[in-house]
Order: structure tokens, then C-alpha cells, then sequence
């Protein structure tokens, strides 16, 4: 779902299991911060939990929840191990023109 309905315009940051894209979404033309989280290990349970707390919240100062998938990313999408985030930058240049051909 995320390649098919969202248009990837860059990597904003990556976090101990998640990484965060600024996207446009095909449909409705309006940019979001994409968050995507590698569900496993126990780590999928947690995920749930804030995605339920984000639903509830409405504030200002807090950025707005919108919707939540579950999807199996292509392989390599998502890497645990830590690197550098110029590294990462490259690798999802990659994955971008690949997805593309």
C-alpha cells in the first residue's frame, strides 16, 4: 500500500525500529510524515499501543494521526541494524528507483 498510494518526497529520520517518510498521497494530493514501524520481536504490540493512543489524541501541538496498515515490505525496506542515516538515504534512493522500473 505504501508504493501504490503514496509518493515518497524524502526521508525525514529513523528511530530503534521505525523509519519516518515525507510522502504524498496519490488520492487526495495532501503530504503526510509516514511512519513505518518493523513489527516483530514483540516489538508489534507496542506499535498497536501508540497507534491507539495517537487515534485519541487531539492537540494542537501534537502532530494529527490518520491511519494505520499492516503490510510485508519489500525485502530490505526496513533495516534493523544501525547505520548511518547518509547510508540509509542512499539505500532508499535504490529501493526507489528499483520500485520504479
Amino acid at each position: 500500500r505504501f508504493l501504490s498510494e503514496f509518493t515518497v518526497k524524502g526521508f525525514l529520520g529513523r528511530g530503534a525500529f521505525c523509519c519516518v517518510f515525507q510522502a504524498v498521497n496519490k488520492y487526495d494530493n495532501w503530504e503526510y510524515a509516514v511512519k513505518r514501524v518493523a513489527v516483530g520481536n514483540g516489538v508489534g504490540e507496542t506499535a498497536f499501543r501508540e497507534v491507539r493512543a495517537m487515534a485519541q489524541l487531539d492537540h494542537p501541538n501534537i502532530i494529527r494521526y490518520n491511519s494505520t496498515w499492516v503490510e510485508k515490505p519489500p525485502e530490505g525496506w526496513q533495516v534493523l541494524a544501525p547505520i548511518s542515516t547518509s547510508t540509509f538515504k542512499n539505500f532508499f534512493r535504490w529501493m526507489l528507483h528499483i520500485s520504479a522500473i
